[in-house]
């Protein structure tokens, strides 16, 4: 591995690192388990079980692992997704009850858009901040997903059925 990657995964791990993930809990990793935060992650104390997002949709996967993970892990995931509510909706239902979900999102508020970076998704400056008002509106708009604010993330978990929830900011 040359040293340019390496860099970038400890940035990666680096997100949850500083998490106090409690000794032999189950973790579901919604990912690829080679990924740089699965890695550490298996790294710890801990059961995990690495799934892609689409197998979460299989009702005989979600009736096996009802209620059965200490944590869920999601970074970078439901921007992708044309309803990311119905997967915080099975989240919701795959947590114990004193379960915890950490989702790592893109905020689309960020001051990076404001200072004319380009959105993640449509490539384009502003879209974000502007509400993707002129993205998608033409057939050759292919787009793969949209970042969110922390009003629209509160109330796609308050539907979910998430009632307690905390937003931090990790840079």
């Amino acid at each position: 591995m040359d040293q340019t990657q390496e860099l970038i995964d400890g940035i990666q791990k680096g997100l949850l690192q500083w998490y106090d993930f409690k000794e032999g809990s189950d973790v579901l990793y919604i990912g690829d388990e080679n990924m740089p935060l699965a890695r550490m992650l298996g790294e710890k104390e801990l059961k995990m079980t690495c799934e892609p997002l689409e197998m979460l949709l299989k009702e005989t996967w979600q009736q096996e692992h009802c209620h059965y993970f200490d944590y869920i892990v999601c970074i970078e995931t439901l921007e992708r997704q044309t309803n990311p509510t119905s997967f915080l909706e099975v989240f919701f239902r795959l947590l114990k009850s004193s379960g915890i979900m950490l989702l790592g999102m893109n905020n689309r508020m960020g001051i990076r858009y404001f200072c004319g970076d380009r959105d993640l998704y449509t490539n384009r400056c502003f879209d974000s901040i502007e509400g993707y008002r002129y993205a998608y509106t033409k057939m050759e708009d292919n787009f793969q997903g949209r970042s969110y604010n922390r009003a629209e993330i509160r109330r796609m978990l308050k539907t979910s059925g998430f009632e307690q929830f905390g937003f931090y900011l990790v840079f």
